[in-house]
């Protein structure tokens, strides 16, 4: 067995695909640089934000990194973002601003008992969704 099908077998128990060659499957930019290769190449996993958080809207469809916390004084969900453009963050503020959310900080948009802080710095996003209990 070689390596290919050793790496194809890990793969299926995840759940990935990665075809029947090289050049079909997810691995197929290896001889791309950077992180473009790995998103394009579909070995970055996405997480999923938990149904609670429906009601806040989506900055991406993709999480990559992202945690719960939870207390008796509320519940919320962190998630971190890289290679945000300045139009996104204008787009996103836009969108939460037209659902209700009003500014109550530098960061932070409030509505009834949730609020959203969107912390932009450089070209990277730390977006939390919270509900107060």
């Amino acid at each position: 067995m070689g390596l290919f099908d050793s790496l194809k077998k890990i793969g299926e128990s995840l759940g990935i695909n990665f075809g029947d060659s090289a050049e079909e499957g997810p691995i197929k930019n290896v001889g791309e640089t950077g992180t473009s290769a790995v998103k394009r190449g579909g070995l970055r996993f996405s997480k999923e934000i938990p149904e609670k958080y429906s009601e806040f809207p989506k900055f991406r469809d993709e999480v990559y990194h992202l945690s719960e916390t939870k207390t008796s004084k509320y519940t919320r969900c962190t998630m971190n973002f890289t290679n945000v453009k300045d139009r996104e963050i204008e787009d996103y503020i836009y969108k939460i601003q037209s659902l209700g959310y009003v500014k109550g900080s530098e960061v932070r948009f409030d509505k009834e008992n949730t609020y959203i802080i969107v912390d932009y710095n450089s070209g990277k996003l730390n977006l939390v969704f919270h509900i107060k209990k």
